[in-house]
């Protein structure tokens, strides 16, 4: 896993400082521009890690005529910004329509009409940019569960079919979620974590009616913390997969110890989960070998004569036996019929007779 981070103005003028270990920032359309044709020297201009195009409003899920128009009169000409590595788009719906009117990203509404839409659209992109599409969950206020569960399949079909990559927005989906009185967690073993390459946190606004919103002022907030740990620790989340810190607002500048500390935090996280990943297999193989070793102490009906012969208790030879079994090639099986040459498979008694009897 991977630190990222959005964007944030105070960066040109190096009042805020880009935190150790982003190894990925993500930019709008409005600062992508301002990078791609800025002449001054800045702070950014030590930052060499990688970009990622994102844009919030598009004609992603339009017609063919209004996408089309939409990469050649409104996305830039060209990718001039070295490092920018892909195009991330919300799935949002058409432009005009509910909440897009009054200027914010459209919420979408899945059909096939949009995801054909959206597969046309994503492919027409790459193929220009030569460059990896992503695509993003961006609707706060679905009807109910059911409208959730249906654009989220709809992101993976889309993806699927357009070879796009998904950014994973957690904060979104929580807010999404608690909006429709219905609990986040449910949703998360829809998604298709294979195909997630970026996932998000933000902190959540609550408004004076009681509805969630996305707040890119805020500290993650702490529904978005737990979230996370519930999804590193089920390990879903791929080793290539960048977790993205959006705190973009220009009030962060106020706030400068409550910016760095969630990255100080996500940080931690990442390293305790690396730190983790094979605590699973230790544990499952740890169990293994003390029942194998309850299984074989039972078994053996001439204890006192082996001790007495080796000089040792059976315990210590039982340990000496698992010891040499994990450091050599023999595969144990618990039953005589399950021997195999092919794997080197040998009955349990037989490998312990022949330890003691070497």
């Amino acid at each position: 896993m991977n630190i990222a981070c959005g964007f944030n103005p105070n960066f040109i003028s190096g009042e805020i400082p880009i935190p150790d270990n982003v190894s990925m920032m993500e930019l709008g359309l409005a600062a992508y521009n301002i990078l791609s044709t800025n002449e001054k020297e800045t702070p950014l201009d030590s930052y060499d890690g990688n970009f990622s195009l994102h844009i919030a409003r598009s004609a992603i899920t339009e017609n063919i005529k209004s996408g089309v128009r939409f990469i050649n009169e409104i996305m830039p000409k060209s990718i001039d910004v070295a490092g920018t590595i892909s195009i991330g788009f919300h799935l949002c719906g058409n432009r005009k329509d509910n909440i897009g009117k009054y200027g914010f990203t459209p919420h979408y509404e899945s059909s096939t009409e949009k995801e054909q839409n959206a597969i046309s659209f994503l492919k027409r992109v790459s193929d220009i940019y030569q460059m990896e599409t992503w695509i993003e969950n961006s609707n706060f206020y679905s009807s109910g569960p059911e409208e959730i569960f249906n654009a989220i399949i709809s992101a993976n079909h889309i993806s699927k079919k357009s070879n796009s990559k998904q950014i994973f927005d957690l904060a979104h989906l929580i807010i999404n979620a608690l909006n429709a009185k219905t609990d986040p967690l449910i949703f998360i073993g829809m998604i298709d974590w294979e195909n997630v390459i970026e996932v998000h946190l933000s902190g959540i606004i609550v408004g004076e009616d009681g509805m969630f919103h996305d707040g890119h002022s805020e500290k993650v907030h702490d529904i978005v913390w737990n979230c996370l740990d519930k999804i590193i620790s089920s390990r879903l989340i791929n080793d290539e997969c960048y977790i993205t810190i959006e705190h973009t607002e220009n009030s962060w500048l106020k706030n400068l110890p409550g910016y760095n500390g969630d990255f100080e935090k996500l940080n931690s996280i990442i390293i305790e989960a690396k730190k983790s990943k094979d605590r699973p297999n230790i544990i499952m193989k740890n169990h293994a070998k003390s029942y194998l070793s309850k299984i074989l102490f039972k078994s053996i009906i001439n204890k006192s004569e082996i001790e007495i012969a080796k000089s040792e208790s059976i315990e210590l030879l039982i340990d000496r036996w698992m010891l040499s079994i994990e450091r050599s090639e023999i595969n144990i099986c618990l039953t005589k019929e399950e021997e195999d040459e092919a794997i080197n498979s040998i009955y349990y008694l037989k490998s312990f007779r022949n330890f003691i009897n070497r």
